[in-house]
C-alpha cells in the first residue's frame, strides 16, 4: 500500500513534458500561421512601408518553423507513451497528478478561447475586421476546441463528437493541421535558399546605409563630398569601410 502511493519519477516527468509539449506546439502552430496570414493579407494600418513597398520579416516564421518542426514529434511521442502509462495501473498520487495535468490542459484551452473572444470585441468595435483575422479567431478556436475535447474526454466526460478511436482521430488532424501550416509557412517564406538572399541583402541595405550616415557627417564637417572610401576612414570612430558579405566572389560596394 504505501509504495502504491508514491509519485513515479516517470509519470511526473512524462506529464510535464507533456504539457510543455503541447503548449510550446500550439504556441508554434498558431504564431506561424498568424505571421503568414500577416504576409498574405498585409493591413495597411500595421505594415511597414519602405522604399514604396511593405517590407516583411520573416523572423517569426523562422522561429516558429524550426520550433513546430522540433516539438511537435516530441508531444507525439510523449503523448504516446503518457497515453500508454494512463491506461496501466497507476498510483494514488500518479492519478492526482494525471487529473491535475488533465484540468490544467483544460483551462488553458478555455483561456485562449476567452482572450480569443475579448480581442475579437476589441477589433469589433475598432473596425478592423479583417480576413486575415477572422481567419486567425477561426484558427484560435480549432486549436482550443480539439485540445479541449480530447482532453474531455481523458476525464472520463462523454462527448458526442469524439469517437473511439479518439486518439488516432486526434494524432491525424494534429499532423494535417500542422503539416498544412508548415507547407504554407515554406510557401510563404520561400526555401532555405531565398531566405539566404534576403539575409544578404539586409546586410548589404544596412552596410549601405552606414556608408550613407558616414558621407553626410564627412559633408557635414569638411562641406564637401568624399573623393573615395579611403576618404571616409576615421581611425578615430573606428569606421571601416564595409565589405560585401559576399566578397570572396568578387563583389564590392562602389
Amino acid at each position: 500500500m504505501e509504495q502504491s502511493r508514491k509519485l513515479t519519477p516517470k509519470f511526473f516527468f512524462l506529464s510535464i513534458g507533456l504539457v510543455i509539449s503541447l503548449i510550446a506546439s500550439a504556441s508554434a502552430f498558431l504564431t506561424l500561421l498568424f505571421s503568414t496570414l500577416d504576409h498574405t493579407f498585409p493591413d495597411v494600418l500595421t505594415s511597414t512601408y519602405q522604399y514604396g513597398y511593405n517590407s516583411f520579416s520573416f523572423e517569426k516564421i523562422r522561429s516558429s518553423l524550426a520550433l513546430l518542426i522540433i516539438i511537435f514529434p516530441v508531444f507525439l511521442v510523449l503523448a504516446r507513451f503518457w497515453t500508454k502509462a494512463v491506461k496501466s495501473t497507476l498510483s494514488h498520487f500518479d492519478e492526482v497528478m494525471k487529473k491535475w495535468v488533465i484540468y490544467l490542459i483544460i483551462f488553458l484551452a478555455s483561456l485562449m478561447v476567452v482572450i480569443d473572444l475579448v480581442t475579437l470585441v476589441r477589433y469589433f468595435v475598432s473596425g478592423e475586421i479583417t480576413i486575415r483575422f477572422i481567419l486567425k479567431v477561426l484558427a484560435v478556436l480549432a486549436v482550443a476546441k480539439l485540445v479541449g475535447l480530447y482532453y474531455l474526454s481523458e476525464l472520463g466526460v462523454k462527448v458526442p463528437m469524439v469517437s473511439k478511436n479518439k486518439n488516432k482521430v486526434f494524432v491525424s488532424v494534429s499532423c494535417i493541421l500542422v503539416l498544412f501550416s508548415i507547407i504554407y509557412g515554406f510557401s510563404v517564406m520561400g526555401g532555405p535558399g531565398s531566405q539566404r538572399d534576403l539575409r544578404l541583402d539586409q546586410r548589404r541595405l544596412e552596410d549601405l546605409q552606414s556608408i550613407q550616415w558616414q558621407v553626410i557627417n564627412f559633408w557635414q564637417q569638411k562641406e564637401k563630398l568624399p573623393e573615395s572610401f579611403d576618404d571616409l576612414k576615421n581611425p578615430i570612430s573606428s569606421f571601416m569601410i564595409p565589405q560585401d558579405p559576399e566578397f570572396q566572389k568578387g563583389l564590392s560596394y562602389e
